[in-house]
């Protein structure tokens, strides 16, 4: 018997690109541990993954109407999708008023009384979800009340209950392993299926980044052996031939990560499948570029973000310039290919900033970039920042709040003082095309047998031509509707300056 239903909706269509998209869906992790831990007590439950299952009317009505009394849904909930929650809860109680519906994930837990105001709501997860939400679910089926549970709030006799706060969860190996073979029948429609999480937490707080609400600033991790067996799955089960890691911040520990290379090498895993992940360049040296190109790391992402070192000091990154180019050099001489992310829109950001920071990353040997639009996430800094200089521009459910937003409209969410959107969105589109006009970088994407754009890479060993043929067809399709786009932002910048 089956009470127990979890949806990871969908994002709008105009946040970004579709082809974009396609390039870069992986099962979703939140809802996914959730998922285990619920299956671990020994509770039934089903995730529906709208990037890969969209719902029709039909389909959600089909799904509730499957589940046993009492029947519990619960809804994975971003600022970006946070108005397809609200529409899903609706038609969800549409079908039967008597499914509970609770939603969790980094916007519920910064803006809490947004999301449980709606009236097709019943409560919200605060913070790491998976104690919390099994709490729920034992006590809504064992018709017990839910005053009693941490990290909850609830909607009791028309009132709104606040439980008191919990705290993270101390061993994380506490949790049980990701349920890939939840996903056994919609794997291959991911085009970065294995994706692992071996730590949580990061012991910074940059001004753009909401995530340390949900996972705060200790680090934690699994045990090596863990982390280990979920590689061992992917390569032995799912035939995978490169595996992500999500980890806001693998490399916190060094010593752990050392041991952790040394592992992957001695069970040579190197010898069937890359790695790719992110880093912080202050964390970088010698010895650990060599054990990753030991463990074959087939891609290292940095977040430089800035390339001037006083907007770096004011989005309290804690990093230097030249933190910077000694790490994306040690990884270019190794062999190993390199990402980087930068953010443009930043306060107190000048058109001479960003002018610096291109120059600063054409000079670097950086594989890929990717140039976004800085989004003043609520919960951060930057979202405070905002509102006190009344300079946000939020539109109906937070649909403009994607860094990737600008490529099809105009109201991106802020813009510093002393520019315009458009000359902002100009800047961020000329880095872009900058960078990926050059022959090289044409010529990879056209003729490298596993195909690219800024960093997010399908890693599909020899593809077939007819998949190669129809992705190129897409990325075509894509940058001509970018350059047309460039055009008209270009014109608007000079007469709307």
């Amino acid at each position: 018997k089956m009470n127990c239903l979890l949806i990871n909706p969908s994002t709008p269509e105009g946040s970004q690109l579709s082809v974009f998209t396609k390039m870069s869906t992986s099962p979703p992790l939140g809802v996914g541990y959730i998922a285990g831990y619920l299956l671990e007590k020994g509770i039934e439950v089903k995730i529906i993954d709208e990037q890969v299952t969209p719902l029709s009317d039909k389909d959600i009505e089909r799904e509730i109407s499957l589940l046993n009394y009492p029947k519990i849904v619960g809804l994975s909930c971003m600022t970006l999708n946070s108005a397809r929650v609200y529409e899903l809860a609706r038609k969800i109680k549409k079908c039967d008023p008597m499914t509970s519906i609770f939603c969790g994930g980094i916007h519920p837990t910064v803006i809490p009384e947004e999301v449980i105001s709606h009236d097709d709501i019943d409560g919200v997860v605060i913070g790491e979800g998976e104690l919390t939400f099994y709490e729920v679910v034992s006590n809504l089926l064992e018709k017990r009340p839910l005053d009693d549970i941490d990290g909850l709030i609830f909607k009791k006799d028309g009132e709104i209950v606040r439980n008191k706060s919990r705290g993270l969860i101390k061993n994380l190996d506490d949790i049980p392993a990701f349920p890939f073979h939840l996903f056994d029948t919609t794997y291959t429609q991911y085009s970065l299926f294995a994706n692992i999480i071996g730590t949580r937490g990061c012991p910074y707080d940059c001004i753009f980044c909401s995530q340390r609400k949900m996972t705060g600033k200790k680090f934690r991790t699994h045990s090596i052996e863990r982390i280990l067996a979920d590689i061992d799955l992917l390569i032995n089960r799912y035939s995978e031939k490169c595996i992500t890691f999500s980890d806001d911040m693998l490399l916190s520990n060094k010593l752990f990560f050392k041991r952790f290379l040394k592992r992957i090498i001695e069970n040579r895993y190197q010898d069937k499948v890359s790695f790719i992940m992110q880093a912080r360049s202050d964390y970088i040296d010698e010895e650990i570029i060599s054990l990753m190109k030991q463990a074959n790391f087939s891609l290292l992402s940095f977040g430089i973000e800035t390339g001037t070192q006083r907007l770096m000091d004011f989005i309290q990154k804690e990093e230097k310039m030249e933190d910077h180019i000694r790490a994306v050099k040690l990884a270019s001489e190794a062999g190993i290919p390199t990402n980087a992310v930068f953010i443009f829109g930043f306060p107190t950001e000048t058109e001479e900033d960003r002018e610096e920071t291109i120059r600063f990353a054409s000079s670097l040997p950086l594989d890929s970039v990717r140039f976004n639009i800085a989004v003043p996430y609520p919960g951060t800094r930057m979202y405070d920042i905002a509102l006190e200089e009344n300079r946000l521009m939020k539109k109906k459910n937070w649909e403009n709040f994607a860094v990737q937003y600008y490529l099809m409209n105009d109201n991106i969410p802020y813009t510093p003082k002393g520019t315009s959107r458009y000359r902002l969105i100009y800047q961020t589109m000329k880095a872009n095309l900058m960078f990926y006009l050059q022959p090289k970088k044409v010529s990879e994407m056209v003729f490298s047998k596993k195909l690219k754009y800024g960093g997010v890479i399908t890693f599909k060993e020899n593809i077939s031509l007819k998949e190669k043929v129809s992705s190129q067809l897409q990325l075509g399709n894509a940058a001509f509707r970018i350059g047309l786009r460039f055009l008209f932002i270009s014109l608007l910048s000079v007469i709307r300056k």
